[in-house]
């Protein structure tokens, strides 16, 4: 049985995407006279985000061990020796 490191986000089809997009479009048009431009903005910043999501591969718990390995590898490469590396880490 495999492990995963953290849940599988929600993917949408591009079908449900499409359809996402439309009903923000039509409460920004029903909203007109009562949205900010601000608020306008925040509508259309989320259906681009909505519709720039990618589905990301799920990592097991051994892949995501491993790439915190990596990371704390060449975190210790760059920054030795180990106290000046902790300093660093610490903030001091």
């Amino acid at each position: 049985m495999e492990y995963y490191a953290k849940s599988k986000k929600v993917q949408f089809t591009s079908e449900r995407i499409n359809e996402i997009k439309k009903n923000m479009k039509n409460i920004e048009e029903c909203l007109k006279e009562n949205l900010t431009e601000t608020d306008v903005e925040i509508l259309n910043s989320s259906i681009t985000d909505i519709a720039e999501k990618t589905e990301e591969k799920q990592k097991t718990l051994k892949e995501h061990h491993k790439d915190i390995v990596t990371c704390a590898e060449m975190f210790f490469l760059e920054y030795q020796p180990l106290p000046e590396a902790c300093a660093f880490h610490c903030g001091r």
